[in-house]
C-alpha cells in the first residue's frame, strides 16, 4: 500500500526465532514508519490496519503463533486476527507486488542480511 523506506535488517535481532509478536510488530511497524504504540493502539487508518494485518500473517506463518496469542499482543480480538490473516493471504495470491513486499518483510523479520524493503 505504501512504499517501504530503506531498512537495514542487520540492525534488527533475529525476531522470528524469538517468536515474539511484539518484536515482529515493532519491525513491521518500523518499515511502515509506525511506533509500537501505534501498532498496538486503537487507530484503524488504512495503512496502519494493513501493517497490523501483515504482522498477523507473519506471526502465524513464520513464528507459529495462534490468533489468540497474536490478538493479545496487539490488543485485538482473535477474530480480528483471523480476518486480517485472510485479507493478507487473498491479497498475496492476487498481487505479485504485494507478495514481493511480504517476502521482504519476512526477510527483515528473519534478520536476513542487508535487505532493502
Amino acid at each position: 500500500m505504501t512504499p517501504f523506506p530503506e531498512l537495514d535488517s542487520g540492525t534488527l535481532p533475529p525476531i522470528l526465532r524469538s517468536g515474539s509478536v511484539k518484536l515482529i510488530a515493532a519491525a513491521v511497524g518500523c518499515c511502515f514508519g509506525f511506533t509500537w504504540e501505534e501498532m498496538a493502539g486503537p487507530s484503524r487508518s488504512k495503512t496502519l490496519a494493513w501493517a497490523r494485518q501483515l504482522v498477523y500473517w507473519i506471526a502465524r506463518h513464520d513464528a507459529g503463533r495462534g490468533p489468540s496469542v497474536i490478538g493479545r499482543a496487539l490488543n485485538r480480538d482473535h477474530s480480528t486476527v483471523v480476518h486480517g490473516q485472510a485479507v493478507v493471504e487473498r491479497r498475496r495470491r492476487e498481487s505479485p507486488t504485494i507478495k514481493a513486499e511480504i517476502e521482504k518483510l519476512r526477510a527483515v523479520c528473519r534478520g536476513a542480511g542487508h535487505v532493502r524493503v
